[in-house]
């Protein structure tokens, strides 16, 4: 897999009714508002996929279980700047600058 950096501003969630195997997607969008990633949660029980890049838009699919929406949710909300990050075969939502020790939020 290519390596993959792009700069999170903002993010949009749609929770999902009927899928029989997720229950919400995270849209992570870059500065202009443009999709660069989709993290989505995955129901208890299925299978999560492993992350990948589409080829023809070059967005990074992320899978989480549902287990884990609210923390990413709550990094999604209070963390900044974030970035995704693809690796190998391995993806990340990540803090792109270092963190102080014992910042207190």
């Amino acid at each position: 897999m290519p390596e993959l950096h792009k700069g999170i501003t903002s993010y949009t969630l749609a929770l999902t009714s009927g899928h029989e195997n997720y229950d919400a997607t995270a849209f992570l969008r870059d500065a202009g508002g443009k999709v660069i990633g989709a993290a989505t949660f995955v129901r208890a029980g299925k299978i999560i996929p492993k992350p990948s890049v589409n080829a023809k838009d070059n967005v990074l699919h992320l899978y989480f279980p549902s287990e884990s929406m609210s923390a990413v949710l709550d990094v999604l909300r209070n963390e900044k700047p974030l970035q995704i990050e693809m690796l190998g075969d391995t993806a990340y939502i990540s803090t792109s600058t270092m963190e102080p020790v014992g910042e207190g939020e």
